[in-house]
């Protein structure tokens, strides 16, 4: 069986950790990856581009202008960089004509007031409750991505997506995202 958390004097990325386990565990003669965070680890499909362009096209953006997706939430509040500083983010890539989404989940929603959404808006479109698929498809047209220590940031590095990770009470060398072009800030 595996460990599912590391030691505390595990110094490596939880990728890492896991591996030696199963190398390990398995009793194969296999050498652990070096290169995993050089790469994508995930590949989009040319029907995850379409889907991704055709929802772009739906809420009036084109491919002419680089795109940055902002997702400011994650499943633990604690772990969130205050919205304020993600508008302000907002705020100055669309004054240097970059086109800028927001993605909202259901924990955003639940967290957000209507208030707060309306605000969201005045400053760049807003998408809400996207499957999983679609997400994939708005992140494989993404020239960037900047989000909290969740899912979707994960998932935009490990597409390959210029990824900004902001990070709080989790340590980053164990649980930053994998890809080839992550940036972590520790708030």
């Amino acid at each position: 069986t595996l460990t599912m958390n590391p030691p505390k004097t595990f110094s490596g990325h939880l990728i890492d950790f896991y591996v030696s386990q199963f190398i390990e565990q398995s009793g194969l003669s296999l050498s652990p990856l070096k290169s995993w965070s050089k790469r994508g680890l995930i590949k989009a499909t040319s029907a995850d581009i379409n889907m991704g362009q055709e929802l772009l096209a739906e809420i009036g953006l084109d491919n002419t202008k680089k795109l940055v997706v902002i997702q400011p939430g994650g499943g633990s509040k604690h772990k969130c960089w205050h919205l304020d500083n993600f508008l302000a983010i907002a705020k100055k890539l669309t004054t240097n004509d970059i086109d800028v989404i927001f993605l909202l989940g259901p924990a955003e929603l639940e967290r957000f007031s209507d208030g707060t959404i309306k605000e969201i808006n005045k400053v760049a479109k807003c998408l809400t409750n996207l499957p999983l698929n679609r997400v994939v498809g708005i992140l494989s047209c993404a020239d960037g991505f900047i989000g909290n220590d969740s899912g979707i940031t994960h998932l935009a590095a490990g597409l390959g997506v210029r990824t900004l990770a902001v990070f709080g009470p989790s340590n980053p060398i164990v649980y930053r995202p994998i890809g080839p072009s992550v940036t972590v800030f520790i708030d």
